[in-house]
């Protein structure tokens, strides 16, 4: 029973300093003209971005194809979409090294981070 805790311990400890290990990007500064990668899993390319049907529900488009995690995505145009729950940032992506383009939610503006990418590298002009 003793050799359970210390094994549980580090397991807890290691998978915390992964979660930290990992950049922030923030979501005001995923804008056209950047180049994002794929963390911390795989995400959807959907053809178009949340939209609201029924007058009162809403839901993002059909999946076109899954990116996996380490892909890289180039971000040619952004959109914010509002909803009864807030505002959505979904950005319409060029996936590199693909012929697929589609629609990607990237997070909530104003959020520290991203839930889905990473910046590689910043647009050639700021973000307007």
């Amino acid at each position: 029973m003793r050799t359970r805790w210390p094994v549980l311990l580090v397991g807890s400890v290691s998978l915390g300093l992964a979660t930290a290990a990992l950049a922030r990007t923030p979501v005001d500064s995923i804008c056209p003209g950047a180049l994002l990668v794929v963390q911390p899993g795989d995400i959807s390319l959907r053809d178009k971005p949340q939209d609201r049907f029924l007058f009162i529900f809403y839901g993002p488009g059909r999946e076109i194809e899954r990116v996996a995690k380490g892909d890289r995505l180039k971000v040619e145009r952004t959109s914010i979409v509002k909803t009864a729950f807030g505002d959505q940032k979904w950005a319409f992506v060029e996936h590199v090294g693909s012929s697929s383009r589609g629609w990607v939610f990237v997070g909530s503006p104003g959020d520290a981070d991203s839930c889905c990418v990473e910046a590689v590298s910043a647009p050639p002009r700021p973000c307007p």
